[in-house]
């Protein structure tokens, strides 16, 4: 299930980001954007969780202070 996660400072890894979210659970796969505000990265994490644990993890995340700027996410409807 994919969570986004936007407001990364643009200096984090994609290591970075696993380390920080793997406490939710187990992340299969990361992908970083930097399109449209290069000083705001974007994150597609594919979590191996249900849909109604990726909310919670959204829930969680959302308003976390990380590297000075703080995170925002929730969980797509649709994804490729």
């Amino acid at each position: 299930m994919y969570i986004t996660v936007h407001d990364i400072p643009p200096d984090t890894t994609e290591e970075e980001v696993r380390r920080l979210l793997s406490r939710f659970g187990h992340i299969e796969n990361i992908r970083l954007n930097a399109e449209g505000n290069p000083q705001r990265v974007d994150a597609w994490v594919d979590m191996d969780i249900s849909r109604v644990g990726a909310h919670m993890v959204a829930q969680r995340i959302q308003g976390m202070p990380y590297k000075g700027q703080t995170l925002h996410s929730y969980v797509p409807l649709f994804t490729d």
